[in-house]
């Protein structure tokens, strides 16, 4: 674990650094590149609605071409699909001799084909959550952890340049760990598909789903399988699992050991197993790609077929009683 105290600043400090994209992670790091005193300027393309709302925030605004004229360090934050077509068509032509381009995400670097200068620093500094909760924490004076890797290291100090950015938007006050491009791209993509987003949004809607199918009360399954997951996972983030066991009951404790694995079954691990086989592969991230240039219907009607009404509906109703946003605020998701 690198922390805070043995990473410096200096190897970006005199760098002009270029964000592409003001979304989920595009905004929290500008802000944040921003308020550790360095010069930091946001990509877009000409007619973003997001315009507006980035020079509000004292920010300056440049066409990604300009953006990769201008600056030395480029932090390629816009969405998978479009990323590499971008780099392509905008950033290439103009790039800066000796650049340095940063991923926050290693996907579309890892199964991309890359026309990279030779001199070029290529890193990934992939902060292990939301930019709301990157920004939230710095200006708190934290930081979320972050793992760093080096893809291309064309002027022998990509590292301290990946260091040193992961200090300016906070990480390293959490401390960050070093790994491969491979391994963060595979390991992300599987926690966000088996437990994170896909498999842990499967399990709560199915035990709700069985409570109220049983006569139960929606709003009680609600608070019972939904609502009080944050509880269980601060447990567990807090103090591990072992950790979390010691602090429940002994009832819940005997019921959770003897029909947890009943729940994840061996079955369920086979799933886990070709999840990973079609990650490692290529496959998913192919697919995914695919379905983007044919304008997403895919994605539109898996999402469409597990939209469960009912149990939104029961949810709303339990946020109210706790002062909880409707929806995540813009640059939250």
């Amino acid at each position: 674990m690198i922390n805070d105290k043995s990473v410096s600043l200096e190897p970006i400090k005199s760098l002009r650094i270029g964000i592409l994209g003001y979304g989920n992670q595009g905004r929290a790091q500008a802000l944040n590149l921003r308020d550790s005193g360095l010069d930091v300027r946001v990509g877009l393309r000409p007619g973003s609605a997001t315009r507006a709302a980035v020079e509000d925030e004292g920010l300056q605004v440049a066409k990604p071409s300009e953006l990769a004229g201008a600056c030395e360090l480029l932090m390629l934050l816009a969405p998978d699909e479009v990323l590499e077509d971008v780099y392509r068509d905008e950033l290439r032509p103009a790039l800066r001799s000796g650049s340095a381009i940063g991923f926050a995400h290693g996907a579309a670097l890892y199964f991309g084909t890359w026309d990279f200068p030779e001199d070029a620093d290529v890193f990934l500094v992939a902060p292990a959550g939301p930019g709301v909760e990157l920004r939230d924490r710095y200006v708190k004076g934290g930081g979320v952890p972050a793992v760093v890797a080096i893809d291309r290291n064309g002027s022998g100090s990509a590292l301290d340049k990946a260091l040193a950015y992961a200090k300016a938007i906070g990480c390293t006050r959490a401390g960050v760990l070093p790994t491969t491009v491979r391994e963060e791209v595979v390991i992300d993509l599987f926690g966000e598909q088996t437990v994170l987003c896909g498999g842990l949004t499967e399990l709560v809607a199915n035990a709700y789903d069985t409570l109220v199918e049983a006569g139960y009360s929606a709003e009680l399954a609600y608070l019972e399988c939904v609502h009080q997951l944050t509880i269980t996972t601060e447990l567990i983030h807090r103090f591990g699992v072992d950790g979390m066991w010691d602090a429940i009951s002994r009832t819940a404790l005997y019921g959770s050991l003897q029909r947890g694995p009943k729940t994840i079954s061996p079955e369920s691990r086979d799933q886990m197993k070709e999840t990973l086989r079609r990650i490692e592969s290529g496959e998913f991230f192919a697919e995914f790609l695919e379905d983007a240039r044919k304008g997403g219907t895919k994605l539109g009607a898996l999402r469409d077929a597990a939209r469960r009404p009912e149990m939104d509906a029961t949810g709303r109703k339990i946020r109210a009683l706790f002062g909880l946003p409707e929806r995540p605020l813009d640059g939250d998701a």
